[in-house]
């Protein structure tokens, strides 16, 4: 039972991250990109079927930059348990956060962070041979929330604001190496991206990656 607890804190930053509920259709929806391959067709489902014996149905996404790719999951009973349980919101997100008993459990809130930073985060070039870790958002509250989180597991996070209307907070290579090692990544792309950087002391382009997921 406390296995699946931390399970279902690792869905609550992947609904929190790049997923969303549907009030029509009792949908929790996960959506990716071309990158994203394996993590949304084969990692996602196996979480959903593990928590709640039921695999999502899988959905192809047409665009302009090479479409995207969504897990989608139907279900009354697990929507309301999710909003009941953790606090999410369905429809439009704004005014997002953590959930508080997270903030009372390290070992779920570092699930929480697992599942945020595979989906709205990544790792980044810093400097010439240094990487950064950064969680991108529109949403200061949930920015603000990922922080605080972050700063209570003892990382010294920066918060950034772009132009644009996002704002992302960045852990810098020292933290970045910790976060890997005490916090860690289920998304194929991520793992990859650190192991590459390990190797070569750079962080590969996405092209690279994309053909790397591909080819597992």
């Amino acid at each position: 039972m406390k296995s699946l607890k931390v399970k279902e804190s690792e869905l609550v930053g992947i609904i929190l991250g790049d997923g969303h509920l549907s009030k029509h259709t009792y949908g929790i929806i996960v959506t990716g990109g071309k990158g994203d391959f394996d993590y949304i067709t084969k990692y996602i489902p196996g979480l959903f079927e593990q928590l709640f014996s039921k695999k999502p149905s899988i959905r192809y996404i047409k665009g302009n930059l090479g479409g995207g790719i969504q897990s989608v999951f139907y279900s009354k009973k697990v929507f309301n348990y999710m909003i009941k349980t953790y606090g999410l919101k369905y429809g439009k997100k704004f005014d997002m956060q953590i959930p508080e008993l997270f903030f009372r459990n390290k070992k779920l809130l570092k699930s929480c962070m697992r599942g945020l930073f595979d989906t709205d985060g990544g790792i980044y070039r810093h400097h010439k041979n240094s990487i950064q870790i950064v969680f991108y958002n529109s949403d200061y509250s949930l920015i603000k929330s990922v922080f605080d989180g972050l700063r209570l597991l003892g990382y010294n996070p920066k918060i950034c604001y772009e132009k644009r209307g996002k704002y992302h907070v960045d852990l810098f290579t020292e933290d970045s190496r910790r976060f890997v090692e005490k916090i860690g990544f289920s998304s194929p792309k991520n793992k990859l991206k650190y192991g590459f950087w390990l190797k070569n002391g750079r962080v590969p382009k996405n092209s690279e990656i994309t053909n790397a997921v591909a080819e597992n």
